[in-house]
């Protein structure tokens, strides 16, 4: 487990409750590299909700581009059975755009000259 997913999941704004619930405990089953493979009935019950509120979550948190998911199988072969599915935990507010990046920078230096952005100050630029 990486606290990091864990953190970033806690601190998302733009999530149902259920949907931060179920992204949480996907996070908190993520290793390094963010990726996970629980069970939709594990999600469930670590949640502590339907396997259909599971499953109508994790298709709005990858709508949202929160998570990436892919089928897996057993020895990878696509005719062989499918198990549970292999989710990515996205971490957008970690790993900023470079066009992100281009905006901070050229606010803090409009800032740094006096040149104060319209709406904003400082601490709200940084984020």
């Amino acid at each position: 487990m990486s606290s990091k997913y864990v953190f970033n999941a806690i601190k998302c704004k733009n999530l149902t409750a259920i949907e931060k619930l179920i992204y949480i405990c996907l996070s908190s089953r993520a290793d390094e590299k963010g990726v996970c493979y629980p069970s939709v009935a594990t999600i469930a019950k670590d949640a502590i909700c339907s396997s259909r509120t599971v499953h109508r979550s994790l298709r709005e948190l990858e709508r949202k581009k929160y998570i990436k998911s892919k089928p897996n199988y057993i020895n990878g072969d696509k005719t062989a059975k499918r198990t549970s599915n292999i989710y990515t935990v996205c971490m957008t507010e970690l790993h900023p755009t470079t066009d992100t990046m281009a905006d901070k920078t050229k606010q803090y230096k409009q800032v740094l000259r006096g040149h104060y952005v319209t709406g904003t100050n400082l601490s709200s630029i940084a984020g």
